[in-house]
């Protein structure tokens, strides 16, 4: 999979513009300002239909205009030929267009098989030092590039948490209904649970197998999934006998304390809990490696993956760039990556590895 162009009008900073890519490594350089944040912002609106910085489509629009356009046009090579696929993208209003091949879609899931795109940014850093949600949402993001489908289950547990929600905040006594809408979460819950925990296993094994090769066993990292509430039993009975104080303390709570929509993971770093002693430049590292991970489990289930670094190797010594930046380009799949400042090593090794080198001008 090779993005080859991106056609942007009225989108951020930019009014019109037209970038070409060559190859399946690029290096974007530009100052402060001229937009390199923005082009892969498009590039990510694209694949997940909302931007990696605001949940607003109107804050997307450029300056003093009323509506935006992306265009993308991706490659996709298979054993027998190379497929083309052109993603258009509009928003006016407050009605967003989107079409693949010319032809409407609704959801992102309908361009999952076209083109799949993980993201790098400065952000991302929540992984390790943000709060729960952040890290379900990752995991439950990135299980949806696998499995589209995934969604079906996200969304009957925001339902069933709704209305167990509703029913708690409201002290209702009706113990018949309190009993269904328990049920429900917890088998709802449960097969949440194993998918996130497969999709971690999977990301855990990936990531020692990169650390590995990248530095030797250097490093020990540990992923473990952590339930806000055990639900392991054979039957939903079995598991209710042994919280017989759940009904009680939920409406001392006045919410539901147990679910999936609770639950959490930690990752362990040098032994240490990474989001209390990782250093800054350890947490970057970690989030490249659980990102390159997903990679490499999205590229076995799918196929290759476009990944796209904002300005993430800065903090890294020039070592520790280089074998981060040889493993990148080393994925299936393209990387395009950015930089504020490009020094010569960077622009040199990117050269060495048959990469393209974009200037952005503001």
């Amino acid at each position: 999979m090779q993005l080859r162009s991106v056609e942007l009008k009225n989108f951020r900073c930019f009014f019109h513009r037209c970038v070409q890519f060559d190859s399946k490594l690029v290096l974007i350089e530009g100052d402060n300002g001229s937009g390199k944040t923005s082009l892969l912002e498009a590039i990510h609106y694209g694949c997940y239909l909302r931007s990696f910085r605001s949940y607003n489509p109107r804050h997307l629009i450029a300056h003093g205009q009323e509506s935006f356009f992306v265009k993308l046009h991706i490659e996709q090579e298979s054993a027998l030929c190379t497929h083309e696929h052109e993603i258009q993208v509009g928003f006016a209003g407050k009605r967003r267009s989107v079409k693949l091949n010319q032809s409407p879609v609704c959801t992102y899931k309908e361009l999952m098989d076209s083109y799949r795109v993980v993201t790098i940014t400065e952000d991302d850093l929540g992984l390790i030092n943000g709060g729960p949600e952040i890290r379900r949402t990752f995991l439950d993001q990135a299980i949806i590039l696998g499995n589209p489908l995934f969604t079906r289950a996200l969304s009957e547990l925001k339902r069933i948490t709704e209305q167990r929600s509703s029913l708690i905040y409201q002290k209702n006594s009706n113990q018949e209904l309190y009993r269904l809408w328990t049920e429900q979460l917890w088998e709802k819950s449960r097969v949440v649970q194993k998918e996130r925990k497969e999709l971690l296993a999977h990301i855990l094994s990936e990531a020692k197998n990169l650390i590995e090769g990248m530095f030797q066993n250097t490093y020990r990292l540990d992923i473990s999934y952590a339930a806000k509430m055990d639900l392991d039993a054979t039957s939903f009975d079995e598991w209710l006998s042994m919280h017989p104080a759940l009904y009680h303390d939920e409406l001392s709570a006045g919410r539901s304390i147990f679910g999936a929509h609770l639950d959490d993971f930690v990752i362990r770093f040098q032994d240490t809990h990474s989001k209390l002693y990782a250093s800054r430049g350890q947490q970057k590292l970690l989030v490249m490696l659980i990102k390159m991970a997903q990679v490499l489990e999205i590229t076995r289930a799918k196929g290759p993956v476009i990944l796209l670094l904002d300005d993430f190797l800065t903090d890294f010594d020039k070592k520790r760039a280089e074998r981060c930046l040889s493993t990148l380009a080393g994925l299936k799949g393209q990387l395009i990556l950015t930089t504020p400042l490009a020094t010569t090593s960077l622009v040199d090794m990117i050269r060495t590895l048959g990469g393209q080198h974009v200037i952005l001008t503001g």
